[in-house]
Parts: C-alpha cells; sequence; structure tokens
C-alpha cells in the first residue's frame, strides 16, 4: 500500500516533468546518485520544498518590514513579494542542480581511491579469484565510494542481472571518468576473453600517469594563481589606500573611515574566493 505522500507525488508527477525539462540532464543526475526517487518525483519535491521555504521567508520579511521597520502594509507586502519571489527562484535552481553537483563530487571521491581498489582486484585475479568475486571483495573493503558503487553493481548481479549489463550500468551513471574508462576496458577483456590481470595492470599504469599528468597542470596554474592572490592580499590594499588618499587631497573626493571599510571588505572577499577557487581547481588524487 503506496503512503499518503507517494500517492500525493505520483497524483502531480506532471509538474515534476513539466520542470525537469527546464533542466537538461536531470534525469541522468538523479539516477546518478541513487535517492530512490525519479527526475519527475525530485523536481516536484524540490518544488515543494522551496515554496515552503520562501513561504515562511516571506512571513517573516513581512513581519520584520511591517513591525520592526514600521513600513506600510502595502509597502511591507510588496517588498516581501519581491525578495520572496526572488529567493524562490535561486532555491529552486540550487534543489534542481545539486544532483549535478553531487555526483560530481561523488566522481571525485571515486578517482581518490579508483587505483587502490583496481590494485586490490589486480592481487586477488593474480591468485585466481574470479572478477566477480574480487568486486564483492571490493565491495566489502573501505575503499569509499568505489566501495559504495561495487557494491550496487553486486547487488544487481545477485537480483539476476548478467555481470555485464551490471558494469556496463555503471560505466554509463557514473560521472567519474576514470570509472567508466575502466568498466569499459575489463567489459571488453571479458567479451574478448583476454587476460584480465594485464588489463588491470594497464587501467592501474593508465590512471597513474592521468593523476600525476594532473597534478603537473596543477602545479602550473597554481602560480599564476598565487600571483594573483599576492596582488590583492598585498599590491591592491597598499596602492588602494595610497590611491584614495591622493583622491581625497586633490580630487576633492571625501574618504571615511566607512570608505576604508568597504574597501577592505571588497578586497577579503576577492582573496576568499581566489582561496576557495583555487582549493576547488585542486585535484583529488593519492598514491
Amino acid at each position: 500500500q503506496p503512503s499518503l505522500v507517494k500517492r500525493w507525488i505520483t497524483g502531480f508527477r506532471g509538474i515534476g516533468e513539466l520542470i525537469s525539462r527546464f533542466v537538461p540532464g536531470l534525469k541522468y543526475d538523479v539516477e546518478t546518485i541513487n535517492i530512490g526517487v525519479d527526475y519527475a518525483e525530485y523536481a516536484l519535491v524540490s518544488l515543494v520544498n522551496a515554496f515552503v521555504i520562501n513561504a515562511l521567508l516571506f512571513i517573516l520579511i513581512f513581519l520584520l518590514s511591517s513591525v520592526i521597520a514600521a513600513r506600510g502594509f502595502l509597502l511591507s507586502f510588496l517588498l516581501s513579494v519581491a525578495i520572496s519571489l526572488s529567493l524562490f527562484l535561486i532555491f529552486i535552481l540550487f534543489f534542481l542542480r545539486y544532483p549535478y553537483v553531487y555526483s560530481l563530487k561523488k566522481a571525485e571521491q571515486i578517482n581518490k581511491n579508483l587505483v587502490f581498489a583496481l590494485k586490490d582486484m589486480l592481487l586477488q585475479v593474480t591468485s585466481g579469484i574470479s572478477l566477480y568475486n574480487a568486486i564483492l571483495s571490493v565491495s566489502k573493503s573501505n575503499y569509499g565510494q568505489v566501495s559504495k558503487e561495487f557494491e550496487i553493481v553486486a547487488k544487481k548481479i545477485n537480483t539476476g542481472m548478467p555481470f555485464e549489463q551490471a558494469m556496463q550500468v555503471l560505466s554509463i551513471e557514473t560521472k567519474s571518468d576514470y570509472l567508466k574508462r575502466s568498466m569499459w576496458q575489463l567489459m571488453n577483456t571479458v567479451k574478448a576473453g583476454a587476460s584480465l590481470k594485464e588489463s588491470l595492470r594497464t587501467l592501474i599504469i593508465e590512471l597513474n600517469n592521468t593523476q600525476k599528468s594532473r597534478i603537473s597542470d596543477y602545479a602550473k596554474e597554481l602560480n599564476l594563481w598565487s600571483l594573483l592572490y599576492m596582488i590583492f592580499a598585498v599590491a591592491v590594499p597598499t596602492i588602494g589606500v595610497v590611491m584614495l588618499v591622493v583622491l581625497g587631497a586633490f580630487a576633492r573626493f571625501r574618504i571615511t573611515s566607512q570608505t576604508f571599510i568597504v574597501f577592505l571588505l571588497i578586497d577579503i572577499v576577492i582573496q576568499a574566493a581566489l582561496i576557495g577557487f583555487i582549493q576547488s581547481r585542486r585535484p583529488i588524487v593519492e598514491f
């Protein structure tokens, strides 16, 4: 017997499908993160969550405007509507793009531990264990997101899905290019009846070389970003303060303490944004 919430979601499924048309790739992204609902249901739940949050924000803004700021009813109402509608669009876009962002985070965690998992599989295959049992062993090990993905593959195989099809589904659903490449190469090796040991060795060498190349590229980029950070951390505050003083002395530009505070706050925000950007560019790899 379906729950009341499930019935409600099913009844308004068409609205979710309509919303999902404005977000290309939502269906694929929702399937990738495995949250137990399909893309239309997720879009509908996102809409409801955004509506509830903004209804509460509307009430809060209206009370602050009418009671605390002592504005008139009409002005408070229009201000609350304008702000809450703007925030509604932001929240709904955030919820609808969250599966994509989350799938990328999962891919980063997969890339972090995939080489170690493949080395474990190589060791087991070399000792005579089948590929399925090697995957099952990795799924029970502590390889983070890789173990979770392999656990899903093992469950699908145990429920009757063919081995090659389960690996193909994983390669399609994952956002990790490394895992895609690994699964397709292993599938082709199984179909061709070639040596799994040589295939796994080749994969490990290729992934290691790719990760080293990413680290090298990041080190080259880091020189530029470090220079930009030093400019905003040292040069801009010093030169900026001097320019403000000069403008105040010769251009009759009024300089107040608030002007300096705003200038420094903007510079700090830019520095924080640069630090966040540099950190986001850092490849997540381990050796």
